[in-house]
């Protein structure tokens, strides 16, 4: 497993509240499965690293269950409320429960206010990857992409774990261009019709005005203290952050990213 589940980079810096420890702790994610809740496993020094009995049941019951997903049920969105179901392999719904958003645009502005104050940690958390392939989250009306409603595809896990080789899928979770070429016959590479590029080109010309404006700093991030920003900045900035949060440069939902991050540049003016 070369994964960053494995490195346990994702344990280091917010397991000890409980209201992360069910995704940033390998005890508490247990016993979310189990209780719904991670419970009294959020003190800073009992944190452990992932290993694969955080989504396997490794040796409990010593029969034909053992190494079974510990979930595998459908899951109710932290954003929206919405059910989503990825059973088309009986897999990917384990990725459901932390790779999504744990706050909505809502939380920030009421669609109407001239105005919006945001700084520290605001906005939609890492992991936005269910909702844009959902095309929900953003600030602009969308549908599901392909990769999402395609049950031969697998879902998550169909393009993240299907034909394990040294170049990745697997337990890597790093997709292999393989895993395209029944849909994108051709492919040699993630850049199909060069959408990367253009996505890649789109979404630095956002962070380059965003930082011009005060609103994201050097690193990418907020202001420690609140600032007061426009509705169109927060507009464009929550669209941004929603689309970059989710890492696949819009190839989750090629359609629904682009439509934000278009409206992001016409909220500046870019």
């Amino acid at each position: 497993n070369s994964s960053a589940h494995k490195g346990g980079t994702v344990t280091t810096s917010r397991s000890w509240y409980s209201s992360c420890v069910e995704c940033h702790d390998q005890e508490g994610f247990i016993e979310f499965t189990i209780n719904g809740s991670g419970g009294t496993f959020y003190a800073s020094d009992y944190s452990s690293p992932f290993t694969c009995g955080l989504c396997h049941g490794i040796h409990e019951n010593f029969d034909e269950a053992d190494y079974a997903l510990r979930l595998t049920a459908a899951t109710v969105l932290k954003v929206g409320g919405n059910t989503v179901d990825f059973s088309a392999d009986g897999n990917s719904n384990t990725c459901l429960q932390c790779h999504q958003a744990r706050r909505g645009y809502d939380s920030y502005w009421d669609g109407a206010a001239a105005t919006v104050d945001i700084g520290g940690h605001d906005g939609p958390h890492y992991g936005t990857q269910v909702n844009l392939l959902l095309g929900e989250l953003g600030i602009a009306a969308g549908t599901a992409g392909t990769h999402a409603t395609s049950s031969s595809l697998g879902q998550c896990v169909g393009c993240h774990m299907d034909n394990a080789s040294p170049d990745g899928a697997g337990h890597s979770f790093s997709p292999v261009v393989d895993n395209c070429t029944a849909c994108h016959a051709g492919a040699t590479d993630f850049d199909v019709n060069g959408y990367v590029t253009d996505m890649e080109a789109d979404l630095d010309a956002l962070l380059v005005e965003l930082q011009a404006l005060g609103i994201l700093d050097a690193e990418g991030h907020l202001p420690e203290d609140d600032i007061t920003i426009t509705s169109d900045q927060f507009q464009a900035w929550w669209n941004y952050t929603v689309v970059y949060l989710d890492h696949s440069k819009g190839v989750h939902n090629p359609v629904y990213a682009t439509a934000l991050i278009d409206d992001a540049k016409t909220k500046l003016g870019i």
